[in-house]
């Protein structure tokens, strides 16, 4: 019987799919199993499975998986454009810049893990913090206080991004919202009832209304905690 791995028709399709092979295309095709699988679906014998390759064949355009992820990430947040607000106020310049980046991040959920889950070494990225750091700056934080800052938002985007971002095998929003709220109000009124009570409100949360809500409040709540000046 002859061997799969003989027949010649094979051998020059895996030599013209290896002949093609670039940064971009695993770095494309990486953001695409993220997409499809989750972040924790990726992993380099995988990838180079999608990519008809052998797994060493990868590690000829990328360091290590840690490369692989920051040039994933790199991708996604070279794209980020936040909005033009000069007149606007600092306030609402704030708000202008996470909304955008949580709308970006959602594109491709699993990137938000990137960030909160290692230490990214992607310049793209630093890009964006450089930004938002200079942004909390333009409203009268200084030192350690915009860091606490920036970083106090940062975490709320990227924490509502994967509270929102999709599951596998979910159903339509509305569906999951009615299964959440069947689930809820099995629970005992006694025992739980501000749950029980809330309850056709907790299964409404991840909407972009929701960002807006806790991203104001976020912000007035720094304002206003901001030292006076002098």
């Amino acid at each position: 019987m002859t061997r799969a791995a003989s027949d010649p028709g094979r051998q020059d399709s895996g030599r013209h799919r290896q002949t093609g092979l670039n940064s971009e295309v695993i770095v494309t095709t990486a953001l695409r199993l993220m997409d499809e699988q989750g972040p924790t679906a990726l992993t380099m014998r995988r990838l180079a499975g999608a990519l008809g390759v052998s797994p060493m064949g990868l590690y000829r355009h990328v360091d290590d998986k840690d490369d692989l992820l920051d040039q994933v990430l790199g991708a996604v947040v070279d794209r980020f454009q936040p909005p033009a607000l000069p007149d606007a106020r600092w306030e609402e310049q704030v708000a202008g810049f996470f909304e955008a980046l949580r709308r970006l991040l959602l594109e491709h959920p699993g990137v938000a893990s990137l960030v909160a889950d290692r230490v990214p070494r992607s310049t793209a990225w630093f890009r964006v913090v450089e930004q938002a750091l200079g942004l909390v700056r333009a409203g009268g934080f200084e030192g350690e206080d915009t860091v606490s800052a920036f970083t106090a938002l940062l975490l709320y985007t990227l924490g509502f991004v994967m509270w929102e971002r999709p599951q596998a095998g979910r159903p339509s929003s509305s569906d999951w919202a009615r299964l959440r709220l069947a689930r809820l109000l099995t629970l005992s009124p006694d025992e739980l009832p501000n749950v029980v009570e809330l309850a056709p409100h907790l299964v409404t949360r991840a909407t972009p209304e929701q960002f807006a809500w806790g991203l104001d409040r976020l912000i007035a709540g720094l304002r206003a905690g901001m030292p006076p000046t002098s």
